[in-house]
């Protein structure tokens, strides 16, 4: 059976401070966006928590990302309820 599910993440860079405007400087969202969809379509899983450890690491595949934060929940699943399932986890990579 399909689920949606909703993933917010936010990652803290190596180096917070974004000096100009340039792409280079800061984490591309698009790429990570991409790895986290792939992976979400993927292989069937019992916990989202596993989904969550799974996003963890396609995160960090992007070498300024120190530390990220991701928010797993599924939508409207029970009547009289926004989400349910929601679960927060936090990283942050080993040097």
């Amino acid at each position: 059976m399909v689920q949606t599910v909703l993933i917010d993440i936010r990652c803290t860079l190596d180096d917070p401070e974004v000096r100009g405007d340039e792409l280079s400087q800061s984490a591309d969202y698009v790429p990570i966006t991409r790895a986290i969809r792939t992976i979400a379509k993927g292989k069937k899983r019992r916990l989202i928590e596993t989904l969550a450890e799974e996003c963890a690491i396609a995160c960090f595949a992007n070498e300024r990302v120190r530390e990220c934060r991701i928010r797993i929940r599924k939508p409207h699943k029970l009547p009289d309820c926004d989400s349910v399932g929601t679960i927060r986890v936090f990283k942050r990579k080993e040097e």
